[in-house]
């Protein structure tokens, strides 16, 4: 619908999940948000296609930015992105949930920073009111800003370190 509301062409779209395994996975939809297990796929109502990045985009020249608001999920795309993060060095816009990373993608939220980190990357909050912090920010002062926010999540981007 949003490709037709805003008449891109430019956009492919895949109709699959993104994990850490090219497989099945479960799937649950409720309102605007959704959920995956790929764990025990059969305990959820729906089983899709999972990819891995590293997989689905392993033939593209370029790859300049991925977004990820996956309901803690994130830290298993991001395992399945390595290679194509380490080729391409996009910018990455990520939602940081520090609980649903731990219940979907059973990562620590310092783990899944760090993982980015590793990969010669810099987190910046995005805050709803001042836009993006002018610094990086530490794993501290990320999750200082996730405590401060009255929110179950906070928008990040990581930027490639030059």
């Amino acid at each position: 619908m949003s490709l037709r509301a805003n008449n891109f062409t430019n956009v492919i779209l895949h109709k699959v999940a993104v994990s850490d395994l090219d497989g099945i996975v479960g799937l649950h939809l409720g309102g605007s948000n959704g959920s995956i297990n790929r764990d025990h796929p059969e305990l959820l109502p729906y089983q899709v296609p999972s990819v891995r990045l590293d997989t689905l985009l392993a033939d593209e020249a370029r790859v300049d930015l991925i977004k990820m608001d996956i309901e803690g999920a994130e830290g298993l795309a991001l395992a399945g992105m390595q290679g194509l993060v380490a080729r391409h060095h996009p910018i990455i816009f990520s939602e940081f949930s520090p609980g649903a990373l731990q219940g979907c993608s059973g990562v620590m939220p310092e783990e899944f920073l760090n993982r980015v980190r590793n990969l010669g990357y810099d987190w910046y909050v995005i805050h709803r009111v001042g836009g993006q912090n002018a610094t990086p920010q530490s794993n501290e002062e990320i999750m200082k800003d996730f405590a401060e926010y009255q929110s179950d999540h906070l928008d990040l981007v990581a930027y490639p370190q030059d």
